[in-house]
């Protein structure tokens, strides 16, 4: 069992809800616990006594892990998602993300400040070229149309975490600010 906290907004959309997500995960279920803060304050739900007693019980949920665990932001990532929604089943979901990319942050921001850096490129992820992240999403039982996807295209299955790839190019800054450290008291 683990869990992913993260705060999520659609940057491209005009008034763009800032949503709170705690993703819960125990083997191969995975589950998504979301709730919206208000887009102009939504940074004081994260400080003690900043819950409001109107509060999203999604959002108590976020706001209670980020205080027992003592969170705070690390990196900012984004990426071009295509959304597909199925029309006739009850929950059949369709994502594919391409130009993934992250940047350093310690501050409770959604705003990027410093330069981003691709995370989807080939030295990275080991591939041939960059990723294409495709999700398939389902309530209980895969529709059977999905499962035909999958054959006809002979996709495979690969786990493509966009926070742990992001902490692995970051990493990179580390070790080698470590590295210059060093060698200046050696």
């Amino acid at each position: 069992r683990r869990f992913k906290a993260r705060i999520r907004t659609y940057p491209d959309a005009k008034q763009a809800p800032v949503i709170s997500e705690i993703k819960d995960r125990s083997g191969d279920i995975i589950r998504k616990i979301r709730g919206f803060l208000p887009q102009d304050d939504w940074t004081s739900f994260f400080v003690p006594g900043g819950l409001s007693a109107k509060a999203d019980p999604a959002v108590e949920v976020f706001s209670s892990r980020v205080l027992r665990h003592d969170l705070r932001p690390v990196c900012l990532v984004e990426y071009h998602r295509e959304a597909w929604v199925s029309e006739w089943d009850e929950y059949a979901r369709v994502s594919i993300d391409t130009r993934i990319q992250c940047q350093s942050t310690h501050e409770w921001t959604l705003d990027p400040r410093g330069s981003w850096r691709p995370i989807d490129h080939a030295l990275l992820s080991w591939t041939t070229g960059s990723v294409c992240v495709v999700e398939l999403k389902w309530a209980e039982v895969p529709p059977m149309w999905m499962i035909r996807l999958v054959q006809q295209l002979d996709l495979l299955r690969h786990s493509f975490s966009k926070y742990c790839y992001s902490m692995a190019s970051l990493s990179e800054d580390h070790y080698r600010d470590y590295r210059r450290a060093s060698s200046t008291w050696a």
